[in-house]
């Protein structure tokens, strides 16, 4: 399936368009992200591996010690290669991700006691 400048938005996600309704090549929120990352080829593991290095080398280069991101989605083959750059001699940066989960909790804090409500 195309996505083309009357594709409707899915549920939670966005195409971003211009002012006369044509696509940008923006997309937002996960949903969205996956109508086009599920039908895109896959690439090349070692490929792969040495695109991560050479952008975390970039950022280390630029003074960057950390990079975390916070609505990283899970991916098997994804997720193997970025423990194994990781947890290596040879990585340059340190690496956080925090898993999205599409599930709200809402908490409800009282003091410094807090505990999940409905």
């Amino acid at each position: 399936m195309q996505i083309t400048d009357s594709t409707p938005d899915p549920v939670g996600g966005h195409f971003v368009r211009d002012e006369a309704g044509h696509l940008t090549g923006r997309v937002l929120e996960a949903p969205a992200i996956a109508r086009i990352t599920s039908r895109a080829p896959k690439p090349d593991i070692s490929a792969l591996s040495g695109c991560i290095m050479k952008q975390w080398k970039d950022y280390a280069s630029a003074g960057f010690t950390t990079v975390t991101d916070l609505a990283y989605l899970p991916h098997d083959g994804v997720d193997q290669i970025v423990k194994s750059i990781a947890s290596g001699k040879n990585c340059p940066i340190r690496v956080g991700k925090c898993y999205y989960l599409q599930i709200v909790i809402i908490i409800t804090c009282s003091g410094i006691e807090c505990t999940p409500t409905d």
